[in-house]
């Protein structure tokens, strides 16, 4: 099966990719921002990997993410619109965040799984335009390297 273009932008950080989705202005691209600054300000390598537009495809038991040429290095930034950044071409996808209604997330965060193209992966949804907790949880689950029963947020 070939690749298939999601709408979604991928996040290195340090070693593990993590693939945000949204509706369209659940602030997928800000999340992404503030994880880059953040994980930055902390020593850590954290890059864009694709804004907006995906390309994810299954390659021996992994998911693998790149960007769309055309979108290559541009990163959206309201209200500026896209800007140049750093990027990388491609990364594996270990995690999958979704930004969801605030009514459709719990207090506490639950990690469950997501079976994108036959690759099974932890699943963090997290409250749309909600930022800074948002980042502080994707940091802490991602620096521990363990899949945590229940956060607060």
């Amino acid at each position: 099966m070939g690749a298939a273009n999601h709408h979604g932008t991928l996040v290195v950080v340090g070693d593990t990719g993590v693939l945000i989705r949204g509706q369209s202005g659940s602030g997928k691209s800000t999340l992404a921002l503030a994880l880059i600054a953040a994980g930055q300000r902390l020593g850590l390598f954290v890059r864009l990997v694709a804004d907006d537009q995906v390309y994810l495809q299954h390659h021996h038991g992994r998911l693998i993410g790149w960007v769309p040429q055309p979108l290559a290095g541009l990163v959206e930034m309201p209200p500026l619109g896209p800007v140049p950044i750093a990027f990388e071409p491609r990364a594996q996808v270990d995690w999958v965040v979704d930004l969801v209604t605030p009514n459709d997330t719990e207090r506490m965060v639950d990690i469950g799984p997501i079976t994108l193209d036959r690759v099974t992966l932890p699943l963090l949804k997290l409250p749309q335009r909600n930022t800074e907790p948002a980042v502080t949880a994707l940091l802490k689950i991602l620096g521990d390297k363990v899949l945590p029963g229940k956060l607060p947020l």
